[in-house]
């Protein structure tokens, strides 16, 4: 049956923004006629690019009640929820929980509060921001051919930054690598010093800042890796494959969103975020390799020989 026809503003969406879900619970569903009803709702809801994730049944494979609409509900982890009943199919309506409150609405009234709900808590986000900033800043638009790869190809380094922050976890890389620099660079000064002009305090204090910054940098450096296995993980298991097209669809009632944040990250963006672990994970050997001329890094590199032990 050809969907309903509602205006219903709502965002274009971004190859880097994944589609609001919504759980469609349905009362009573060996009743056919509150099935058919709760089919064509969903072909309109398709129809206006939200995914579904349909609920028929408790955990204990009985049809739902109302008597389990509390604890049914309560388990839910999708974005937006809607109660279906024979009620509701007389009526016309849905049971929407909008804001923590269930309640009767038409289609129309529920459809247009998902998207104003999820467009302005996305552009709230600060790694959504910096996806769509880079939307707009670098013209994807004008690419329609291929729009993810010009996503990937054009991301500055510092928006990939903040994505590397958000998805992966690994956060402030460059200040960590600048603050490394600069002991290196202080060591070096050092190193041209007279040692009878060293003092034994100092010695013992740029001991103890030496032992502080080779711990921060196997730290980095475990947290770089992992954050490279996790990327590409994402990529082994298929996520990203689907961005924001213009239809929804019915997700399996398996599915949970990868996080709260709206964003999938595409593939071609997550094998750039996988090279720009691997450009820190070269500037932080480098920087190992001078500090070990300058000053020795036994803690480092010990660190080193125990990872390459184990990879």
């Amino acid at each position: 049956e050809k969907p309903r026809d509602i205006n219903v503003p709502r965002p274009t969406i971004a190859p880097a923004l994944r589609k609001p879900l919504l759980e469609v619970i349905i009362l009573f569903a060996g009743d056919s006629h509150v099935m058919s009803y709760a089919r064509k709702l969903m072909n309109t809801i398709f129809a206006h690019g939200i995914d579904v994730k349909v609920t028929k049944e408790t955990d204990g494979g009985q049809q739902i009640k109302t008597s389990h609409l509390s604890h049914v509900i309560g388990a839910s982890r999708t974005d937006f929820l809607i109660v279906i009943g024979d009620r509701n199919m007389r009526n016309r309506t849905c049971q929407f929980r909008h804001r923590g409150r269930l309640a009767e609405a038409s289609l129309e009234d529920m459809l247009r509060d998902v998207w104003q709900d999820w467009s302005g808590s996305a552009t709230s986000n600060p790694a959504t921001q910096a996806t769509l900033g880079l939307l707009s800043v670098k013209g994807l638009a004008a690419h329609p051919n291929d729009p993810l790869t010009v996503f990937a190809s054009k991301a500055s380094r510092a928006h990939l930054t903040v994505l590397l922050g958000h998805h992966a976890g690994v956060r402030y890389v460059d200040e960590r690598l600048r603050r490394v620099e600069d002991f290196v660079q202080q060591m070096a000064s050092k190193a041209r010093l007279k040692a009878t002009d060293r003092q034994t305090a100092a010695d013992e204090q740029v001991a103890a800042e030496s032992t502080a910054i080779q711990k921060a940098m196997r730290k980095l450096h475990q947290q770089l890796m992992d954050a490279k296995q996790s990327l590409q993980q994402r990529i082994d298991r298929g996520e990203g494959a689907r961005g924001g097209g213009a239809r929804g669809q019915q997700m399996p009632s398996s599915y949970r969103p990868s996080s709260s944040d709206h964003s999938v990250v595409p593939v071609v963006l997550t094998k750039a975020l996988i090279a720009l672990c691997d450009e820190y994970l070269v500037s932080l050997l480098r920087l190992g390799e001078r500090l070990q001329t300058v000053a020795g890094s036994p803690l480092w590199i010990s660190y080193l020989q125990q990872h390459k032990a184990t990879a």
